[in-house]
């Protein structure tokens, strides 16, 4: 995926989704975060994980660890 590309999707998920936007090492899956955690993959891109945090909480920040196991 161009830089180009990756930074537009960026742009707009975090714009639509939420405050914090992250792609994993490997580029295959996008997390978004607000009052919810939400998970795609970036091939496809279908919902693989959705969790509601409720109102009172909300992810502020989101990074992959350098091996794209941790988030």
């Amino acid at each position: 995926m161009s830089s180009k590309i990756a930074k537009n999707i960026l742009c707009k998920l975090r714009f639509m989704y939420g405050n914090a936007v992250a792609f994993s090492p490997d580029g295959s899956i996008v997390v978004v975060g607000g009052d919810a955690l939400l998970v795609w993959e970036t091939t496809g891109g279908g919902l693989l994980f959705e969790l509601d945090l409720g109102s009172q909480n909300s992810i502020a920040h989101l990074a992959f660890s350098p091996d794209g196991n941790l988030l």
